[in-house]
């Protein structure tokens, strides 16, 4: 799970069949219903940070293009689609999911992911370029893509 603020915290779980599809979960610790939007794959790839095995932050395809365009408007994410999730007083859900193939490129090889908290101040503070070891085995789980046996 990921650090709480305000008694919400954001974790990430794997479906144990297929290593490379992650459920973002919610966790409401508060008194009132919360909301969670999701806006197509745009919030289900901000959700979370992924790592190679080193600690080091990998780029999502999204955020490559974005560091070669000129203009920070240039090729953004456009989606036309919003769904608000409710999650109750006191409960914990999946409120996303999807597939690491969608914003990375990922050879054999093991990585991890962290959640990221969607309602930090900057999200990009919550996506640190480099995490330590100790970081990993607390926060993150780890996904580990297997070589293709054909």
């Amino acid at each position: 799970m990921s650090a709480q603020q305000n008694d919400i915290a954001f974790g990430v779980s794997l479906r144990s069949t297929e290593p490379s599809e992650l459920f973002i979960w919610m966790d409401n610790r508060t008194e009132q219903t919360q909301s969670y939007g999701m806006r197509c794959r745009v919030a289900f790839l901000g959700a979370f940070a992924a790592y190679d095995s080193a600690g080091e932050r990998l780029l999502s395809a999204a955020e490559r293009r974005g560091r070669q365009l000129h203009s920070p408007t240039d090729g953004g994410e456009v989606c036309w689609c919003w769904i608000v999730v409710s999650i109750p007083p006191h409960t914990m859900q999946v409120v996303d999911y999807g597939n690491l193939g969608e914003g990375y490129r990922l050879s054999p090889g093991s990585y991890f992911v962290i959640p990221a908290h969607p309602r930090a101040q900057t999200l990009e503070a919550s996506k640190p370029d480099q995490v330590d070891k100790a970081s990993l085995q607390r926060h993150a789980i780890k996904i580990v893509i297997p070589t293709d046996r054909r």
